[in-house]
C-alpha cells in the first residue's frame, strides 16, 4: 500500500517537492504514477483529493477517479 501523495517525501521524510505527488492531475498522469508503483510491487493506492468545500466536491473528486482511473488501473 502506497499513497501516491507520499512521492512528496523523500528520505529522512525531506519533502522533494515531486510534482508527481499534486493533486488537480489529469487521469492519464494519474494512470501512469499507479503503473509506476505497480511496476514496484504495490498493490493498493489512493489518489489525493484538491482541496474540496463540501461532501459534494469531495463525491465528485471519487466519481472521478472511479470513472476515469480505475477503469485503466484495474
Amino acid at each position: 500500500c502506497y499513497s501516491l501523495a507520499m512521492l512528496s517525501i523523500g528520505v529522512e521524510h525531506v519533502p522533494t517537492n515531486d510534482p508527481n505527488a499534486y493533486y488537480g492531475q489529469s487521469a492519464e498522469q494519474v494512470i501512469d504514477q499507479c503503473g509506476m508503483l505497480a511496476d514496484l510491487g504495490v498493490t493498493i493506492t489512493s489518489v489525493m483529493p484538491p482541496p474540496l468545500t463540501d461532501l459534494d466536491a469531495y463525491l465528485d473528486h471519487v466519481r472521478w477517479v472511479a470513472d476515469e482511473v480505475v477503469p485503466q488501473v484495474g
